[in-house]
């Protein structure tokens, strides 16, 4: 169902920001949105697992998955007081030659990344977008949207713990 609006399939809406208005806190989320939280990542960590296993049927039993689902089951926990606990989906953009070459994560299905070029030299005017900013004032920039893989590296090696 589309609404009155009348929007294209996968069309992406674009906004305007009228007016910044700082805000020092945001309110701590209801136990209704925190229930949606705990179950998509109880949902993630069960797909996850099932990936895990079907791998294992082949004859591969992949450990990386196992640990994906374990860090999505952590939230779908909650904290022993009874709050969900925060999960990074850890991102690496891979630069080689001074050129992004791949951009991984955890779990790239949950994240969308684009680069921002605001001196994009020898670009024709209709390869560009208008960028407010923080400011309200804009800027032309070349906008490149990269496609997120599954990471095939190991990306505990990548982030420190400490």
């Amino acid at each position: 169902m589309r609404d009155t609006l009348r929007e294209a399939e996968n069309a992406t809406p674009r906004y305007t920001v009228l007016k910044h208005i700082e805000a020092p806190h945001w309110p701590k989320p209801d136990d209704n949105v925190e229930a949606i939280q705990r179950r998509h990542f109880a949902n993630l960590a069960s797909r996850l697992l099932v990936q895990a296993f079907e791998g294992k049927r082949q004859g591969e039993f992949d450990h990386e998955l196992i640990e994906q689902a374990h860090l999505a089951a952590l939230p779908a926990i909650g904290s022993p007081a009874g709050r969900t606990t925060a999960m990074i989906n850890r991102i690496a953009v891979i630069i080689e030659g001074d050129v992004i070459q791949a951009v991984v994560a955890d779990r790239p299905q949950e994240v969308c990344v684009a680069t921002v070029e605001y001196s994009p030299d020898g670009f024709d005017a209709s390869e560009l977008r208008w960028i407010t900013q923080g400011n309200g004032h804009q800027a032309q920039a070349l906008v490149t949207e990269h496609f997120v893989e599954a990471a095939a590296i190991c990306l505990d090696e990548v982030f420190d713990p400490s």
